[in-house]
């Protein structure tokens, strides 16, 4: 079911890669109506890199903090424009460090709209299973693998505050979104 909110959601994801991110967030957009943004696909489009290309998953300037940083850039970018049309907005990204996370709770705030960040903390014998099937599959523009997520826990920084939502069903997820 979907419900109208009155004011809109800017919704980002956090956790480290693998752990079902983006999966949960092609489910979660159609039951509250967001638009769905994704990290991956907005860094590589804006490089000229195919999506199903990853032969630059070991690529330090890609995956560095300048070009992170101008991808965030981007994608809150293409958020806004939704956001000031009254629709709901999710961000599909890790956002490890709560820094990065403060750039979006900002925004949010300049532009008048709701703001949470959905918490991805599965088991990891679940995050070695994603990767088997995104391997198998080959669909999915992530360059991800476990050597990155073992590598994004090490950094991962809890959310802090009060609006952080546990990303644990999606039903439930979309309820508490709806209600607020």
């Amino acid at each position: 079911m979907i419900k109208m909110i009155s004011k809109p959601i800017l919704l980002i994801t956090c956790g480290p890669c693998g752990t079902g991110k983006t999966t949960f967030c092609k489910e979660l957009a159609p039951k509250i109506d967001a638009i769905h943004l994704q990290f991956d696909i907005t860094r590589k489009r804006l490089y000229g890199i195919e999506l199903d290309d990853h032969t630059h998953q070991n690529d330090k300037e890609l995956y560095g903090p300048k070009a992170s940083k101008r991808t965030a850039f981007k994608i809150l970018e293409t958020a806004e424009g939704p956001l000031r049309d009254g629709r709901s907005v999710i961000v599909d990204v890790c956002d490890l460090l709560e820094d990065h996370r403060e750039d979006a709770h900002e925004r949010a705030m300049s532009l008048g709209v709701r703001y949470a960040v959905l918490l991805f903390d599965p088991p990891e014998e679940d995050i070695v299973r994603n990767f088997a099937s995104r391997e198998e599959n080959n669909d999915s523009p992530s360059d991800g693998h476990v050597g990155v997520y073992r590598n994004h826990k090490k950094i991962f920084e809890t959310p802090k505050g009060t609006c952080t939502i546990v990303a644990d069903d999606v039903d439930r997820v979309a309820t508490i979104i709806n209600e607020q």
